[in-house]
């Protein structure tokens, strides 16, 4: 399952990642706590007349936020509106009737990604960091074959790095965060400002026909050779593939995958995002660094916390036949 800034779907797939069956809903941004679960509730519904229940194999859950500890407390979720603070995994095993794995979406995006992707076949422990780029910008670290949470859930979270130059408002309270420069959120504010101020421009046209603007037009007119729009598309991608350069650095990951909805019919802003990468990688290992656009997989969230549930479970099971606890995963 997968719990998105504007969706939430579940899937019933195998486990080698196909999807059998798959449900989704729209979320708007004033859904709150209840009406989150009552679609979440709704969409395994959709997919599954009999979900596991009791002792059978716990469900995975892909969250959009930053969550700590056994219970799954949410330190922030930025574009999910009254769940912080919120136990999520009490909550969501009372909404399903069943035990529930609940995990970062980027986490089980990358866990997807390292088991897989095709990095697989190159051997090795397939170290990556996955990028996520929709509604906000989240991301996921495998580092020696594990995600790489670190101490409160906010390991591997290059959406709240500090752009240099920029003030705008992020979702997290910080001011100048990646997300609040090229998340979807973002750049659909970008793209009013731009249609306010050149009433003339592609945008500002739009904007008289249609009212509200997307990020999806944002890109739309960029493609289109719209001046302003390309200037603020390029702009967000530089800052991406800069931060992403940096992590490269700082981390010593040799790949990085971006995958999420706002790359899809964007060829502008990747070749944005690659050449704000290459500037800043260290030159030494710039040849080497991979930066590649994850392709297909539209259940890539749902099918990487499916994964990492059943990882759990194999765990808990070892640790029973061993006759101790068992632990997270």
């Amino acid at each position: 399952m997968d719990i998105g800034g504007s969706h939430v779907s579940a899937v019933l797939a195998t486990t080698r990642g196909r999807v059998l069956r798959a449900s989704s809903l729209p979320r708007g941004p004033s859904d709150g706590f209840d009406a989150t679960l009552r679609h979440i509730r709704e969409v395994v519904d959709n997919v599954s007349s009999s979900p596991p229940r009791g002792n059978d194999l716990a469900m995975g859950v892909a969250f959009p936020g930053v969550l700590e500890g056994r219970v799954g407390e949410v330190l922030f979720a930025p574009n999910l509106r009254g769940w912080v603070g919120r136990n999520a995994h009490p909550a969501l095993e009372r909404t399903l009737g069943a035990r529930v794995v609940v995990e970062n979406d980027a986490n089980c995006a990358a866990w997807a990604e390292h088991v897989l992707g095709p990095g697989r076949a190159g051997g090795g422990e397939h170290d990556l960091l996955y990028v996520v780029m929709g509604t906000g910008i989240g991301s996921g670290l495998v580092l020696h074959g594990q995600v790489h949470r670190g101490a409160w859930g906010t390991g591997g979270e290059i959406g709240h790095t500090q752009v240099p130059g920029s003030g705008r408002l992020c979702g997290c309270g910080n001011r100048g965060c990646l997300e609040a420069v090229a998340g979807g959120r973002a750049l659909a504010s970008v793209a009013l400002e731009i249609a306010k101020a050149s009433p003339s421009s592609g945008l500002g046209r739009l904007r008289a026909r249609q009212g509200a603007l997307s990020a999806w037009d944002l890109l739309r007119e960029a493609e289109a050779g719209d001046a302003p729009s390309v200037e603020a598309r390029d702009r967000a991608g530089l800052a991406v593939g800069g931060v992403l350069g940096s992590a490269v650095n700082l981390l010593g990951v040799p790949e990085v995958v971006l995958g999420g909805r706002l790359l899809y019919r964007a060829p502008g802003l990747l070749s944005a995002i690659r050449k704000g990468f290459r500037e800043a990688v260290l030159p030494q290992v710039r040849s080497r660094a991979r930066l590649r656009h994850a392709r297909g997989w539209e259940h890539r969230n749902a099918v990487g916390a499916m994964l990492l549930a059943q990882l759990n479970a194999q765990g808990q099971s070892k640790s029973a036949r061993r006759g101790r606890p068992a632990g997270g995963f």
